[in-house]
């Protein structure tokens, strides 16, 4: 969805969005694997690329703070065991997750606008009550509950992802965030 909408952006090309495409399948992760990497098959289910987005957006789980779950295997391989048990949180990708909402929503019907940007809220929201450490934002709860990214944390004191994506997604704190980030 992201970078669809910012195709869209780019391009002026809107008529991408209503394109149906077959979703991919792929198998199973197997038992006793953290993740899987194989080709994809096309799926004989087909979609616009509009549903895809939408799709893509909804497969997003929340955990316990409000903001999305991490599971494992994260694209920084420092991060990959955080949410390995399937409770550990992400603050950049509520933050990620936020922006992409706010940039998508344009390009949806009215009512799924509306509910777009609501979830965007909610997400901002949560990192206020949440993630906000008094001087940046978190950058993640482990499964166990303990937070990263906080002050007095051994590791990741400070994560400059977060702080970064809170500045994009229009967060409360932001300029104080990455002043902080940059400070340190």
């Amino acid at each position: 969805p992201y970078v669809t909408a910012e195709y869209v952006r780019a391009t002026g090309d809107a008529a991408v969005l209503d394109e149906e495409i077959p979703y991919l399948e792929d198998v199973e992760i197997p038992v006793g694997r953290e993740d899987y990497y194989g080709p994809a098959q096309a799926s004989d289910a087909t979609g616009t690329l509009r549903q895809h987005c939408l799709r893509a957006v909804d497969s997003v789980r929340l955990g316990a703070h409000g903001l999305p779950l991490m599971g494992a295997g994260d694209w920084n391989d420092g991060m990959s065991r955080v949410g390995v048990e399937g409770r550990g949180e992400s603050v950049w990708l509520g933050f990620f997750l936020a922006e992409t909402l706010r940039r998508f929503a344009p390009l949806c019907p009215e009512e799924t606008h509306k509910a777009l940007l609501a979830r965007r809220e909610a997400l901002l929201a949560a990192a206020e009550e949440h993630a906000w450490t008094g001087g940046w934002y978190a950058r993640a709860w482990f499964d166990s509950g303990e937070i990263l990214g906080a002050p007095g944390c051994a590791e990741c004191e400070i994560d400059l992802t977060a702080q970064v994506w809170a500045v994009f997604a229009g967060a409360a704190h932001a300029r104080e965030a990455l002043k902080s980030a940059l400070d340190r």
